[in-house]
């Protein structure tokens, strides 16, 4: 009898682990972490430094998702973060609600019959992936 052992085929099928962003759609993702950015910006303690992580998030999210699509809003989240930085919060609020206001309108729209999940460009021959 040899010392070594045969290992069956496995079979892998992919990642399996936790759903992109927590199992919800991007937009409903997106608007929750720009409410909570804004609730926290002004808090001592590192509220600043978490704020402006979770607009650079949904900041790289949205530019993945569709750029042309979120060009808009994600230049008013540059301001935002911008704006939070010199410590000019209610302007960086004001940012972040049109921003919210964007989403929001366009999760409406897919709720009246359009489809919320955004799809990346595929390559050529390749079928859109949701993201």
């Amino acid at each position: 009898m040899s010392a070594l052992a045969t290992i069956p085929d496995v079979e892998i099928l992919g990642p399996k682990g936790p759903k992109p962003y927590g199992g919800v759609g991007l937009l409903a993702w997106a608007q929750n972490e720009l409410l909570i950015a804004d609730q926290i910006m002004d808090n001592p303690g590192g509220g600043l430094l978490f704020a402006s992580q979770t607009v650079g998030q949904v900041k790289a999210a949205l530019r993945e998702a569709d750029r042309s699509r979120w060009g808009e809003a994600v230049q008013l989240l540059d301001e935002a973060e911008d704006l939070m930085v010199r410590r000019q919060f209610a302007a960086a609020r004001e940012r972040l609600q049109k921003v919210r206001e964007a989403l929001r309108g366009n999760s409406e729209a897919t709720a009246e019959g359009g489809r919320e999940d955004i799809r990346r460009e595929a390559p050529e021959g390749e079928a859109p992936r949701p993201v």
